[in-house]
């Protein structure tokens, strides 16, 4: 979107290289990158952030600083948003951040996005939103590859907006676990 947002974000990708080596809670590498962000001298600028790392053991240790939720989908259809965390880098340097650790299971489901796919506009002006994104992929059958979610998600972006190009980047992640760790 600019130089400066390019340059904030080399610094956010080198900060969070540095810091996987030798820091291990998410909640505190979050932190860590939010307190750099705020000290940056004359560069106003905020960031959202959603720091995810699967276990071994399966399971999935998250902070999201105020970015867009992603959306867990259990095998079983239940929904639930990956909010933990607190708010935007740049804001206030001593802000508080936490982390949540959830079991993945076989056919689990983590769709992350940019706010580029959800406000995905059509001709009239209305946006593809995250409950008509979480409604899609909670239709979408269980024997799909994490590729085949993606390219349904897609489609019906596409669908959706008519030709209206999007006015943002889409970015758009999906992890689905195959087995139980």
């Amino acid at each position: 979107k600019s130089i400066p947002a390019a340059l904030l974000t080399a610094m956010l990708q080198a900060s969070l290289r540095t810091q996987t080596t030798w820091v291990s809670s998410a909640a505190a590498i979050v932190s860590n990158i939010n307190g750099l962000c705020c000290r940056r001298e004359g560069m106003q600028q905020f960031a959202t952030f959603f720091l995810m790392r699967i276990e071994e053991d399966g399971r999935l240790v998250y902070s999201n600083a105020g970015h867009n939720p992603p959306i867990l989908m259990r095998s079983g259809g239940d929904r639930m948003l990956l909010e933990r965390g607190g708010m935007m880098f740049g804001v206030m340097e001593e802000a508080p951040f936490d982390e949540e650790a959830l079991s993945l299971f076989a056919g689990d489901r983590v769709i992350v996005y940019t706010d580029g796919i959800t406000e995905r506009a059509n001709p009239a002006g209305e946006e593809y939103g995250p409950e008509r994104l979480a409604s899609l992929v909670r239709s979408l059958s269980a024997d799909l590859s994490a590729r085949q979610i993606t390219e349904h998600i897609l489609h019906a972006l596409d669908e959706f907006s008519q030709g209206v190009e999007p006015n943002d980047d889409q970015t758009l992640l999906v992890l689905q676990m195959k087995a139980e760790m």
